[in-house]
């Protein structure tokens, strides 16, 4: 399967796929999808400011890996930058 997706934060569990040449409402989406709602919350930071990039490219593994989680960037002014991470 062929997409043509650049960023693959775009696609989420669940969506529903059909034909290009598929008429419109041809294909139902699945009933009662909801996207996953983060219940724990945790605020990660490397030791040192030259962690960052290493950090940020496992966040983008971790996300790829599992959908449940989220991640947005935050900066403290105690910690410096870091990442805000929803679990399920």
């Amino acid at each position: 399967l062929v997409t043509g997706i650049k960023d693959l934060r775009a696609v989420r569990v669940g969506d529903t796929w059909k034909a290009a040449d598929a008429p419109p409402g041809a294909v139902q989406a699945l009933p009662g999808f909801k996207p996953a709602r983060p219940l724990v919350y945790a605020g990660l930071y490397p030791l040192s400011a030259q962690g960052f990039e290493a950090l940020s490219v496992a966040m983008e593994r971790l996300v790829l890996n599992d959908a449940s989680v989220c991640v947005k960037r935050e900066n403290c002014d105690a910690l410096g930058p870091g990442f805000r991470c929803g679990f399920l």
